[in-house]
């Protein structure tokens, strides 16, 4: 229990709640054209990404991805290349690969696939890095390399037609993770109350229906249901102070009328 202020009247203060998030970086498995490496770098600026990785792909980039990149041109810069997939298990803690498989059906892959929102939650809380893997524009993911994913996540789309741009799956992608990092910032929320103020509460609350011109029958019922209301609810330390405050005004009233 919380210790009360002097002068008998209650104290309140704010806690202070930090979630973990995961270190996102953008994978890209033999990417064909140049534009689209250039708008992957672009996208992950704008959300937030910590770097990008190549597997294959061109020799050297054009002007093309370059101009495209725009802001993002430093996540080219800094763009680490490998020769397989293999290599990042060892540098990424978890491989997520992005299928444009349609929702409603699994027979392509083994596993279930997380929608964006949901990969969202998932990387809210997740420690370590995290490589979303976008696939070859014309074929997606190998079934051997969607072997080696820990999640699969996909866009549910038109079951008709289901495929987005790797450019328009990565905004909404990235962007999902970007927003669950936004409401796992700290923020700053009032304390509940404390058994003890639950307690001062219900007293109030009885104190006013005794003094109320209704069947006593009546007041225990409410009594009763107020106390489960209140512990369902669990009122914040300001919800406290705006209840107390009109129990307290209206028995007042009562109780000069009554005299």
């Amino acid at each position: 229990m919380e210790p009360l202020s002097g002068g008998g009247q209650f104290s309140y203060t704010f806690h202070l709640f930090y979630f973990s998030m995961a270190d996102v970086y953008v994978v890209l498995v033999e990417p064909l054209y140049q534009g689209n490496i250039g708008y992957l770098a672009r996208l992950s600026y704008n959300f937030g990404v910590r770097g990008m990785y190549m597997v294959g792909g061109p020799g050297e980039l054009t002007d093309e991805a370059i101009s495209r990149a725009m802001h993002g041109v430093w996540l080219l810069d800094e763009m680490k290349r490998v020769t397989h997939l293999k290599e990042l298990k060892s540098e990424l803690d978890f491989l997520v690969g992005t299928s444009a498989v349609s929702w409603f059906s699994q027979k392509k892959h083994e596993r279930i696939p997380l929608t964006p929102r949901e990969l969202g939650r998932w990387a809210l809380g997740v420690e370590g890095s995290v490589g979303i893997v976008f696939g070859r524009e014309d074929k997606g993911l190998s079934r051997e390399e969607i072997s080696m994913m820990d999640l699969m996540v996909t866009i549910p789309a038109n079951p008709s037609y289901p495929t987005l741009s790797i450019s328009h799956a990565a905004s909404i992608i990235l962007y999902e993770l970007h927003l669950a990092t936004l409401s796992g910032r700290p923020w700053r929320v009032p304390r509940k109350i404390t058994g003890y103020e639950k307690e001062a509460l219900i007293r109030q609350f009885s104190e006013l229906a005794d003094v109320l011109p209704i069947n006593p029958a009546r007041k225990g019922s409410a009594k009763v249901h107020f106390r489960r209301i209140i512990a369902r609810a669990s009122p914040t330390s300001w919800e406290f102070f705006s209840l107390m405050g009109v129990f307290s005004e209206a028995l007042r009233l009562i109780k000069e009328k009554g005299r």
